[in-house]
């Protein structure tokens, strides 16, 4: 089934990124959200926007490669038939999830991402990628909501990045000024289930 317009995967394709019609059900949203309780209560020594492979859960209660206690929750989200559906009609059936990261920011503590591409730090040959952030509460402009550089991904190129050396940064490289156009970027706000 088309979860996607044909206008929709026009716009993904010329401008880089797109907020589709459809939505997750609110009943997902909330089993969603007592998970993310869950994964920030089982890794207290975790900043909450460094959850990363969160849907590796392991037996036991051990924390994942990276460090953390993962929930299966997200990695059934991955497996989301409207959200792989969605994927497919974007990018082909040949779907691969490499990484599951929690990008969870509380009010007053969060931390700052630095403008960047995700292409450098998850190196994928070919350069040719798909990721899908999913807002379990109101993402927009006065919390930090995502911003994105229109077209920034028709080049196909990884950008040179430069080393932060700061502890209130979500990622330590950011992109120098000079290599892209701020004055160009999209907020992409967002409700709980919209991605």
């Amino acid at each position: 089934m088309a979860l996607l317009s044909d206008a929709e995967v026009r716009q993904y394709h010329a401008l880089g990124y797109l907020v589709p019609s459809f939505r997750l059900s609110a009943q997902l949203v909330d089993s969603l959200r007592d998970a993310l309780e869950r994964l920030i209560r089982d890794n207290p020594g975790v900043r909450p926007e460094k959850l990363i492979s969160a849907h590796l859960a392991r037996s036991g209660g051990r924390a994942n490669d990276e460090g953390v206690r993962g929930q299966a929750d997200f990695l059934a989200l991955a497996q989301n038939t409207q959200i792989l559906d969605a994927v497919e009609q974007l990018i082909g059936p040949d779907i691969i999830l490499w990484g599951c990261h929690v990008f969870c920011k509380p009010t007053g503590d969060g931390h700052e991402t630095p403008w960047h591409q995700d292409g450098h730090y998850w190196p994928i040959r070919p350069l040719a990628t798909c990721t899908v952030w999913v807002a379990l509460d109101e993402s927009v402009v006065e919390n930090g909501c995502l911003r994105v550089i229109p077209r920034s991904h028709l080049a196909r190129t990884s950008q040179p990045h430069l080393h932060e050396d700061r502890q209130d940064l979500v990622l330590q490289q950011r992109l120098p000024e000079e290599s892209f156009d701020a004055a160009t970027a999209v907020d992409l706000q967002l409700q709980p289930g919209q991605m």
